[in-house]
């Protein structure tokens, strides 16, 4: 399950900007965040606004994005074998279905 509040750097990397550029203008009020401790945290509703897209798309994208990240963790692992890739998959998509 994708979370519905990002830390700074994947919301900067969605943004396509520098993380120290989103914590300024967070810190600045130009864009809202939650702060949690010493931490921020940005909705996907805020993210999808500023990127003029849904929700629910946003969403579907981030999905996306972070397993591609867990692919490419998977394919530089030498010891990683491609069935339990396949498993890990089917049991992702799986759960999203639900």
């Amino acid at each position: 399950m994708v979370p519905l509040a990002l830390d700074l750097k994947l919301s900067a990397q969605l943004l396509n900007i520098e993380t120290g550029f989103l914590k300024e203008r967070v810190e600045k009020k130009e864009v809202e965040a939650i702060k949690m401790g010493n931490e921020y945290r940005v909705s996907v509703f805020i993210l999808s606004r500023l990127l003029k897209t849904t929700p629910e798309r946003l969403l579907n994208f981030i999905e996306d994005f972070l397993l591609a990240q867990k692919i490419e963790e998977a394919e530089k692992d030498e010891f990683y074998e491609p069935a339990e890739g396949r498993k890990i998959y089917q049991g992702l998509l799986k759960n999203v279905a639900n």
